[in-house]
């Protein structure tokens, strides 16, 4: 296998945008003759192929036939480095044997293929050969989470790196027994919270500070107001309905809303976005339903809604606004 690949542009803009996706067979242009012979599977038909001007057909023939038939002898007949490689790393990943991304020839794609291969075939051995430190750590953490042992993060050299692989651990098995014996301990609750969408998790923390962003966020995540209720800070709380009201075109949400600004601006939201002024009615004052109009004809320019205006110069801002924006 030469270094030409180094030099075939075509080749290194392929590599770069499939290396990594696993998406190889359906990146192709139609070429019956070639088809023809990924379909029988025969990677000796390959050679016979006459090249086209990107020089990369036989190439494509030789990678598409290997990461059919997950054979990485079939990567060592690719002309140029980098499709060579993208054949090694596919292989690799789909039989989890690190041993073949070694016959890769960039070195930092070698570790992220020892990495990937390490993770699908739980062999945290492989881990040992990758680069430095940093990729030692990456595989150790892809394979404790591919195994969700967590046994295999004390492996890792720095404590910042256990940590952050057993949080790992915790959000993937959305287990916040976990985080308990953590330094960040808080954060890590919020982690497994959000990603398991889990709200008792909240009730965990003992920083209420978080305890309370963590109910917010998962009353907007689940649409949930009835969350809301048990952020403890009442600004807090009050944004809280009004992000889920607003998420949700539910007006009905922004009543439970106790800052009458925070109140006003949750039923804004809600009637601009929906390009309804009617929502503005419920409004307490006629100024506060003047000013709700007036924001929703900023959003979406209608005379009809100026008309429901009362206060004079409101009404007269609102029309000439309308009379602007329609080219009048």
């Amino acid at each position: 296998m030469g270094g030409e690949g180094q030099s075939g542009i075509v080749i290194l803009v392929f590599a770069v945008f499939v290396l990594f996706s696993g998406c190889v067979g359906d990146i192709f242009e139609s070429d019956d003759e070639l088809d023809k012979i990924v379909k029988a599977g025969d990677a000796s038909k390959c050679a016979g192929l006459k090249e086209d001007n990107s020089g990369f057909r036989r190439d494509s023939c030789y990678l598409q036939i290997a990461t059919r038939k997950n054979d990485s002898s079939i990567c060592a007949d690719i002309r140029y480095d980098d499709t060579a490689d993208q054949c090694y790393n596919h292989v690799a990943k789909a039989l989890g044997d690190p041993t073949i991304c070694y016959d890769m020839s960039s070195p930092s794609f070698k570790s992220q293929c020892i990495s990937a291969a390490a993770k699908a075939g739980g062999d945290v051995s492989a881990c040992d050969d990758v680069g430095d430190e940093i990729d030692r750590t990456n595989c150790l953490q892809a394979v404790a989470v591919g195994t969700l042992d967590a046994n295999i993060c004390l492996e890792i050299s720095s404590d910042a790196g256990q940590e952050n692989c057993l949080r790992a651990i915790a959000e993937v098995a959305g287990n916040p027994d976990i985080c308990a014996e953590l330094e960040d301990a808080e954060d890590c609750y919020m982690s497994v919270a959000e990603a398991t969408k889990n709200a008792s998790i909240c009730g965990e923390m003992e920083n209420k500070t978080l305890a309370d962003r963590c109910y917010s966020r998962l009353a907007g995540m689940r649409e949930e107001a009835t969350l809301c209720n048990e952020v403890l800070v009442n600004k807090d709380r009050d944004d809280c309905y009004a992000s889920v009201a607003v998420k949700k075109r539910d007006v009905g949400i922004c009543e439970r809303v106790y800052n009458n600004t925070v109140h006003y601006n949750c039923v804004e939201d809600i009637a601009m976005l929906g390009k309804d002024a009617s929502v503005c009615s419920g409004l307490p004052t006629p100024g506060a339903v003047d000013k709700c109009m007036a924001a929703v004809v900023d959003y979406y320019p209608n005379p009809a809604v100026c008309a429901n205006i009362t206060e004079a110069a409101e009404l007269e801002n609102c029309n000439e606004y309308v009379r602007i924006k329609s080219g009048g």
